[in-house]
């Protein structure tokens, strides 16, 4: 089993700009050419890859993204953002996070929101094909709960999807996230003050492309997973 990400040339500068159009044929190009290489392949997108002006559209992306899981017989984890411009109060609202994940079309996790309440985080933990992996949003790290939902559920993977890259904040429930599972950070790199890096989840290797749609493939390790990495 593979792991795909998708990383975009304007992410590091304004170079280049893709929409949303862009964004969600690159995705569905990427599943297409796993699909006819890798049976048991899983793109994993960041939260916010794409933003919608409305939930009707939210949806509309959301079932493109499912039905080419399906057609290409791929796994898909996704976030999408809705973002409605409405005034409340004399205040603009913020953008509105939800998560998804497929399995070969098959819904798994459908606009997920993020959440504080434990109930709801013990529904974030699915299989996709062979792998047992719980979708966390990085504001989520913050707070016991999800430390507590990702022991409980003891899956194989843990998948925080970002928006804008780790800092410092995020290390020290990075690791105690990696004491239980390894951890697939998966974000846009947005402007943060202060980023930092951290690791591919252990026991699985990364192998980079080149070029203005930047794919990473993480491959399981043959030895499988060694000592803990993330916040060394």
């Amino acid at each position: 089993m593979s792991l795909f990400t998708l990383a975009f040339r304007e992410d590091e500068g304004p170079s280049c700009s893709f929409g949303p159009d862009e964004r969600l044929d690159a995705a569905v190009q990427l599943m297409s050419t796993i699909g006819d290489a890798d049976a048991e392949g899983v793109v994993v997108l960041p939260a916010g890859y794409v933003t919608a002006a409305s939930a009707a559209k939210r949806d509309e992306w959301a079932e493109v993204l499912a039905a080419s899981s399906r057609n290409a017989g791929v796994g898909v984890v996704f976030g999408i953002d809705v973002d409605e411009a409405q005034a409340a109060w004399g205040m603009e609202r913020c953008p509105r996070s939800f998560a998804y994940a497929c399995d070969r079309g098959r819904r798994l996790l459908w606009a997920a929101a993020p959440t504080g309440r434990t109930s709801l985080l013990d529904g974030r933990t699915v299989t996709i094909g062979a792998l047992r992996m719980t979708v966390l949003f990085a504001r989520e790290l913050f707070g016991a709960r999800s430390t507590a939902a990702v022991e409980t559920a003891r899956p194989e993977l843990v998948v925080v999807l970002g928006h804008a890259g780790p800092t410092k904040r995020w290390l020290d429930p990075l690791a105690a996230l990696d004491e239980l599972a390894p951890t697939l950070v998966v974000h846009q790199a947005l402007p943060v003050c202060r980023p930092v890096a951290v690791p591919p989840p252990r026991g699985w290797r990364p192998t980079a492309s080149r070029g203005a749609v930047r794919v990473v493939a993480y491959r399981r390790e043959a030895d499988g997973a060694a000592a803990r990495v993330v916040g060394n």
